[in-house]
């Protein structure tokens, strides 16, 4: 039934997947199985969080909170703050998933967990950026310091996402030189990963660039080519987005039509060795 449930989640049948985790977790009241019922209750709060039902997924987390305290869970007990902190952050309360996520990352030192500590430290950076003076120093040293934990334990993936998203606060600082170097860091492992979905991620970071720099047709022409590409998923295809709106909106209508016309034309594999040679 709980694994039922994850997959419904997962495929966003949120009422079957609510269905399923009910069912496991009337069973696992009846067993006396605490462990489980916390395993379900937190299954029972993403969902909620999926259907941006923000009060009752705190609650729920809450149940779930007070079982693995019963239980001396700490490993729970950070998945459970991770939860809050994201709850906090939808409704708006920057300096609350901040002290929430320090919690996680604390937890995940004490029990070793270089990768889980370097994706809360990547969290705070971004929970930084989100406040109404983003902190931009605080932000972009958990951000480094993400990257150096990512390093240590050779994760690919870590490495990508986290230059990316270092590069795009050093956009919105105006530091365009940093920005750069971190997206040719994000592209070339990319390539190295041989991830034409995750070469076109880190493709927008340099449209992002492209648009700071004042380069619109260039940033018109990488919007061209992220939105027509099959394998764009659909997280790069919303950024892309949100930055065409942008440009098309400044802009002169021609001129902007026949730049994105180019990059729907633009090849994946050329044009990544273009931006790495």
């Amino acid at each position: 039934l709980y694994t039922a449930g994850q997959y419904y989640l997962q495929t966003q049948q949120y009422a079957l997947s609510e269905q399923h985790a009910q069912a496991a977790l009337s069973s696992s009241e009846q067993m006396g199985a605490r462990w489980g019922e916390g395993r379900i209750l937190n299954l029972l709060a993403q969902i909620a969080m999926f259907q941006h039902k923000l009060p009752e997924a705190e609650n729920i987390w809450r149940q779930a909170q007070q079982i693995a305290n019963e239980m001396g869970d700490r490993r729970s007990m950070a998945s459970i703050y991770s939860g809050l902190g994201q709850v906090y952050e939808w409704q708006g309360q920057i300096e609350k998933a901040i002290e929430t996520e320090l919690l996680v990352l604390q937890i995940y030192r004490q029990l070793g967990d270089d990768r889980l500590s370097a994706i809360a430290m990547n969290n705070l950076a971004y929970f930084h950026l989100l406040l109404k003076e983003p902190d931009y120093p605080q932000a972009t040293q958990f951000y480094r310091d993400s990257l150096d934990l990512f390093r240590l334990i050779q994760d690919q993936h870590g490495l990508l996402f986290t230059n990316y998203d270092l590069g795009q606060a050093y956009i919105k600082m105006g530091n365009l030189y940093q920005a750069l170097t971190c997206c040719q860091q994000a592209l070339s492992l990319a390539q190295g990963l041989g991830a034409p979905n995750l070469m076109l991620y880190a493709l927008h970071g340099f449209a992002s660039l492209a648009a700071q720099r004042g380069e619109t047709e260039r940033a018109l022409e990488l919007c061209g080519l992220l939105l027509t590409h099959p394998q764009t998923q659909d997280d790069t295809r919303q950024r892309t987005q949100s930055l065409l709106e942008e440009l098309n909106a400044a802009a002169n209508p021609n001129l902007a039509q026949a730049a994105f016309q180019r990059g729907q034309a633009l090849q994946l594999e050329p044009t990544v060795a273009e931006f790495l040679g």
